[in-house]
């Protein structure tokens, strides 16, 4: 069964000295019991664009985050490894794009 993918937002993470692109494809999801945050990683070289991996956190009623999928963003951050979480949270290199 399809569900239905909505607040679709995306954030970029360029890497320093480089023209590897890291964009985060963030969607919700409803569930039986509240909703689903999931975020698409995909490296975007210079080779063509490469799915990396998916992350997703479940909530029952709602968030407490500064902003829609921070928790979930540093989640894949974490999954890339310690230097693209430092770049993205620590240096603030993530940025959302329409």
């Amino acid at each position: 069964m399809a569900t239905k993918k909505y607040n679709i937002q995306y954030f970029t993470l360029q890497e320093n000295n480089s023209n590897n692109q890291v964009v985060f494809y963030c969607y919700t999801t409803k569930t039986r019991c509240g909703f689903c945050h999931t975020v698409v990683t995909i490296n975007n070289s210079c080779f063509g664009p490469k799915m990396i991996s998916d992350t997703k956190n479940s909530y029952y009623n709602r968030t407490w985050e500064r902003y829609d999928y921070e928790s979930t963003l540093k989640r894949a951050c974490r999954k890339l490894g310690e230097k693209f979480y430092n770049s993205a949270f620590i240096n603030n290199n993530i940025h959302r794009s329409f």
